[in-house]
């Protein structure tokens, strides 16, 4: 029944981490899912707002992105679809993902937009930390590889292990390593450091060689861990 649809369509959002909204422009109401009210953090959960009070939630430094954005929808320049900062209660600053688009009545008036909101916080901080990783790697002074250790391919290296393997950063997807060690394979590197893998130990180290993007080899000390 109708009830029980609403309730499977608010556990898909939870779930989904996205909500949906409706933004009267006539009467200037905002009509929004559960979801979307806890986004914002607006205090308790507030199914129906104000585009004054949506626009206030917003980082100040981005409010100006987002009403252009709407602007250039309402015009019908293009679909409202922007990323933007919103600021909690608490002061926390949380990334949202909007995409909507407008209804139109006579003559091409815009009667409301439509649209969803997804948080995308998780994402940013991750993107941030993975920044930040990287930046550490590619201030070190040894050369850095950081392998899947499912399949042992390259998924990152940092600037100076990039330099002597005379590849570019944009390189590194599909490397495996038994392409770049000269006597070590998959199975060989896994019969060589398994108490590693078994985490009884920190760390391996052994000699080899690494192999140049020019067919070349270099002597190397390996640390695995």
């Amino acid at each position: 029944d109708l009830k029980k649809s609403q309730q499977r369509l608010q556990q898909s959002q939870v779930f989904s981490n996205i909500g949906n909204w409706e933004w009267d422009i006539d009467t200037d109401r905002i009509i929004w899912s559960e979801q979307v009210s806890k986004m914002f953090d607006l205090g308790d959960i507030q199914r129906e707002t104000s585009f004054g009070r949506f626009i206030g939630v917003i980082k100040l430094c981005d409010r100006g992105r987002v009403t252009a954005a709407i602007d250039a929808c309402l015009k019908g320049d293009k679909d409202y679809d922007i990323e933007h900062r919103v600021v909690w209660l608490d002061g926390s600053v949380h990334w949202l993902h909007e995409k909507g688009n407008v209804v139109r009545g006579e003559a091409g008036r815009p009667v409301c937009m439509l649209g969803i909101a997804q948080d995308t916080t998780q994402r940013h901080q991750t993107e941030n930390l993975n920044a930040r990783i990287g930046r550490i790697l590619d201030s070190a002074f040894d050369e850095i590889y950081l392998f899947d250790v499912a399949n042992l391919e390259l998924v990152q290296a940092n600037s100076r292990a990039l330099k002597n393997l005379g590849v570019a950063k944009s390189e590194i997807g599909g490397i495996r390593l038994e392409s770049l060690f000269a006597d070590i394979n998959h199975t060989a590197f896994r019969q060589m450091a398994p108490e590693s893998y078994k985490k009884k130990q920190d760390e391996v180290l052994f000699e080899s060689s690494l192999k140049r993007k020019d067919g070349s080899f270099y002597p190397v000390e390996v640390w695995v861990q």
